[in-house]
């Protein structure tokens, strides 16, 4: 064996440089294709490098990929299966970031993507411009994939050592209040299947996906109610929601529409036969008409335009149940919104303007009377 390695056990060593200095870390060895391979374990703990060389024998036992000759793409299948495995809502997204991720780094050994190699993909991406400029938060989310997709790796002890990958600070999310002005002008160029969606989600703040699906049979005129089952909400927890006058109106009207449709919300092409589509059930993807509709209106399209999109219904709706002559608390507001966190729901809320411009003001008459005052007791004197 090599003088430069010290023996901790049979097969576990400890490497010595050439100054004599012994390293922390531990090297274990075994053999491959009848050649003993060294590899560095990236830990000072033996038992840590003795179950990682327990896995590495039983590897070239059976065959199966080494780190050595581990690509990226075999990490990302195992990341997609476990989505799918764990029929995880955010499933649709990860396929996207991982088909991104096969583009950039798919083929490269797992053992060569140091942290160099993946800032320069990211660089890579923030120098896109134009109508395809990616955010860093969108990039962000794609390397938290490659991120799950080296731990799920490590836990298993494919790898020894994850390398790390930074995090971009994102630019604040465009939030956005829907005037009424804005919404009255949008919906003269949606369909109408569209405006009524937007009228709904305008009141109770549901997400696009989750209303889009909701079955007649969610919802319950005799208790006024409308109850998503986990699987349809994003945080995976059931979703009841009560309605009040105007939601119950239209859940009312909806539910008369269609019969022959199992949805409560109803599409352009509804018809008896027809498949729904998969994540917008019979109202479908009506991103198009969206945009069209916003350059009928003259407003511009898109959130980093600065223009008004589907999702600034839910803003819409936290702000106006947080403000008002009689205020939701934040839990209630919470349970309508299915927010997880009263911070998430802190970045929805708006704030009412209108109440803080009369606060400003009164604040202003009451500075003034003061300084009347002071000025009316100092000539007396």
């Amino acid at each position: 064996m090599a003088k430069n390695l010290l023996a901790v056990e049979p097969g576990i060593w400890r490497r010595i440089s050439k100054a004599g200095v012994v390293s922390r870390f531990l090297t274990i060895t075994y053999q491959l294709k009848g050649q003993t391979k060294f590899e560095r374990t990236g830990t000072s703990s033996v038992v840590d490098a003795r179950k990682l060389r327990a896995i590495r024998l039983a590897a070239t036992a059976t065959g199966s990929p080494l780190p050595c000759g581990l690509v990226v793409n075999v990490l990302l299948d195992r990341v997609l299966a476990y989505y799918v495995a764990n029929n995880l809502p955010s499933l649709r997204t990860v396929h996207g970031h991982v088909a991104q991720l096969r583009a950039a780094i798919g083929p490269m050994k797992v053992k060569d993507l140091s942290p160099e190699r993946i800032e320069a993909m990211q660089d890579a991406w923030q120098a896109i411009t134009g109508r395809h400029a990616i955010t860093n938060a969108t990039i962000n989310k794609r390397c938290e994939i490659l991120r799950r997709a080296f731990n799920l790796a490590k836990q298993k002890g494919t790898i020894a050592q994850a390398p790390y990958i930074r995090r971009l600070k994102p630019r604040p999310i465009q939030a956005r209040y829907i005037q009424g002005a804005d919404q009255a002008l949008l919906s003269e160029y949606l369909p109408d299947y569209v405006v009524v969606l937007v009228e709904f989600a305008r009141l109770f703040g549901v997400r696009k996906g989750q209303l889009s699906r909701t079955l007649k049979t969610m919802a319950d005129l005799g208790r006024a109610m409308v109850s998503w089952p986990g699987d349809e909400a994003k945080n995976e927890q059931p979703h009841p929601m009560p309605l009040d006058g105007p939601g119950l109106e239209i859940v009312d009207r909806q539910l008369a529409m269609n019969p022959w449709c199992p949805y409560l919300f109803h599409g352009r092409y509804c018809r008896p036969g027809r498949t729904p589509n998969k994540h917008y059930g019979c109202v479908g993807d009506f991103k198009k008409a969206w945009q069209t509709a916003c350059r009928k209106a003259g407003m511009p399209v898109g959130r980093k335009a600065g223009g008004i999109v589907f999702h600034h219904t839910r803003n819409t709706a936290v702000t106006d149940m947080l403000s008002g002559p009689t205020p939701m608390t934040p839990h209630d507001a919470m349970a309508i919104s299915n927010h997880k966190t009263l911070s998430m729901l802190k970045t929805y809320n708006l704030g009412n303007v209108e109440a803080l411009r009369a606060r400003l003001a009164a604040s202003r008459v009451d500075r003034t009377q003061h300084v009347e005052t002071f000025h009316d007791a100092a000539k007396k004197a």
